[in-house]
């Protein structure tokens, strides 16, 4: 009967062979990286867009704040209101809190108010961002949905509990109506800039 002899390669084919042969922990390396690199790129993408919500947050408080100083103007509201919308009643609640209102010129406080207004402005757009990050096209309608809870969540819950303004329900209607239309526009503002900030981002990565 014959019998079959196992052959061993010369030493440096062997050795040659050995090399070429994947190592168990690079198998386990590669496999990790693999997992791990879509976890990666969606948290990069959740900041981009949050990034981007926050600058588009930024952007929308311009025409937010054009339209309450126009209707204002335009006697959508009695006199005696004018000087009184939330923002700058928050702000001076604010800046009696830390012990300079007092101190403060009207210039000031204009100044004061704009900036915390577009602050605020942007904290939730930046917000927004994240919660429509992979989304590349968040649409006006969500935005608008958006807006009016960020205007309920502030006026009914968060500015009453932090004893910075009294709830909407206080507030005078017409008031009420005119922040709840400048948050529309805000908000209307804030999806169509996400928009176009997240098409060109998407476009610029395909070139």
């Amino acid at each position: 009967m014959m019998q079959l002899h196992r052959v061993t390669p010369p030493d440096g084919v062997h050795a040659a062979l050995e090399s070429r042969r994947p190592h168990p922990a690079g198998r386990r390396l590669v496999s990790v990286e693999r997992s791990t690199r879509p976890a990666d790129e969606r948290a990069l993408s959740g900041l981009k867009s949050a990034a981007f919500g926050a600058v588009s947050g930024c952007l929308a408080t311009i025409p937010m704040t054009a339209t309450m100083t126009m209707a204002a103007g335009y006697s959508a509201l009695p006199q005696n209101e004018h000087d009184s919308l939330p923002p700058r009643q928050i702000t001076m609640k604010l800046a009696q809190a830390v012990g300079v209102v007092h101190k403060m010129d009207e210039l000031e406080r204009v100044e004061a108010t704009a900036a915390t207004h577009f602050a605020y402005g942007t904290l939730m757009g930046g917000v927004f961002g994240a919660l429509v990050r992979g989304r590349v096209r968040p649409d006006v309608e969500t935005g608008i949905a958006f807006g009016l809870t960020v205007w309920a969540g502030s006026y009914l819950g968060l500015l009453p509990a932090l004893g910075l303004l009294s709830p909407a329900t206080q507030h005078p209607t017409n008031r009420n109506l005119l922040m709840m239309g400048a948050h529309v526009v805000w908000a209307a503002a804030l999806a169509c800039t996400q928009q176009r900030l997240l098409t060109t981002d998407e476009q610029s990565n395909h070139i």
